[in-house]
């Protein structure tokens, strides 16, 4: 037993030795926080006879308890900031010689790298936020133009056919005038489908909650696939953007059932309560590995990515769970005073 003594602490000054050679700080330090040996290196946090009269513990804030760490021999692992710089620290409790043995490195080159990356992503976030709401406006605007005018224009058109109709002698064609009264009703109803495409009124009239019931049963009436919806309001007012990116999300969800899912039945919740909001969607369709989907020219790729990125932006949560031949569910979940991060 002895000898096991005596080889670890021969292990342990030949540790103090090689650290005096190390072109990181190392430190040893009592349970206490007090500095028992420093390296030359050490002098970057500062002077090393200054360094040996303090505790470490005003230098560096230890998110754990010294002594405790110590006297069960534990380690850990994390990160601080010292004089502008960026180190990561391993300390290693010694309880046989009742002190700790901290290794410092030096990382503030990879801090200021990720820092500017995470500066670049934000400043792409901001101009992806910025044009997608600049796109919304524009739809706004193009829908109004539709509805105001192009389709009041031709439904002024079919009002005087019908009056002409009346007066109409006998050798118009009664046939090519019903087609050309079919052919203006169906642009008409066109007409109304992109408008509700790009802007739904109902959406700025009544909000968010009978704007998804309408597109719902919309789908279901076009497409021919079952529809269950349920939507449970707070009755507070919700930001008009929020309410738009939800309802985008929602649609694009939707258009994805239809076109990918090959389902006969999907179900959409909308749950606003005074914390956030949730949207739950499911089907009950083929089904998708998300690891195995192969997103070059993938229109559900597309629509998943834009699911994901209008979530972000509303500094929601984004959870996909799907599988062959068992369904999809999406589910969304929104602060409700989240408002848009880059708007």
């Amino acid at each position: 037993m002895l000898q096991i003594k005596e080889a670890e602490k021969s292990a342990s000054q030949a540790n103090v030795l090689f650290a005096d050679f190390d072109p990181d700080p190392v430190i040893s330090i009592s349970p206490e926080g007090s500095v028992i040996h420093a390296n030359d290196s050490s002098s970057v946090l500062y002077s090393s006879e200054n360094l040996k009269e303090r505790k470490l513990t005003e230098i560096i804030n230890f998110p754990f308890d010294i002594r405790e760490y110590i006297q069960n021999d534990r380690s850990a692992q994390f990160s601080v900031r010292i004089n502008q710089n960026h180190y990561s620290v391993f300390f290693q409790g010694v309880s046989y010689f009742q002190m700790a043995q901290i290794y410092m490195h030096d990382i503030t080159e990879t801090k200021r790298n990720e820092e500017k990356l995470l500066e670049v992503e934000r400043r792409q976030k901001e101009l992806t936020d910025g044009m997608r709401e600049r796109i919304e406006q524009e739809r706004q605007k193009l829908a109004g133009q539709i509805y105001d005018e192009v389709s009041q224009n031709l439904s002024l058109v079919r009002l005087k056919l019908y009056k002409l109709n009346l007066i109409r002698n006998s050798k118009v064609d009664s046939e090519e005038y019903l087609n050309t009264i079919s052919l203006l009703e169906a642009t008409i109803n066109v007409l109304k489908g992109i408008s509700y495409k790009l802007k739904p009124k109902i959406l700025d009239e009544m909000g968010l909650g009978p704007a998804v019931k309408d597109l719902c049963n919309e789908v279901s009436r076009s497409s021919g696939i079952k529809c269950s919806v349920n939507v449970i309001e707070s009755g507070q007012a919700m930001d008009k953007k929020c309410a738009t990116y939800l309802f985008r999300i929602i649609q694009e969800a939707l258009d994805n059932v239809v076109i990918h899912s090959r389902a006969t039945e999907f179900s959409v919740q909308l749950v606003d309560n005074e914390k956030c909001t949730r949207v739950f969607l499911s089907d009950n369709g083929i089904g998708f590995e998300p690891d195995k989907l192969d997103c070059e020219g993938s229109t559900r790729c597309l629509g998943l990515l834009s699911i994901k990125e209008r979530t972000e932006a509303l500094n929601g949560k984004l959870k996909i769970d799907s599988f062959l031949h068992k369904g999809t569910v999406i589910i969304v979940e929104v602060p409700k005073k989240a408002g848009l991060l880059h708007a």
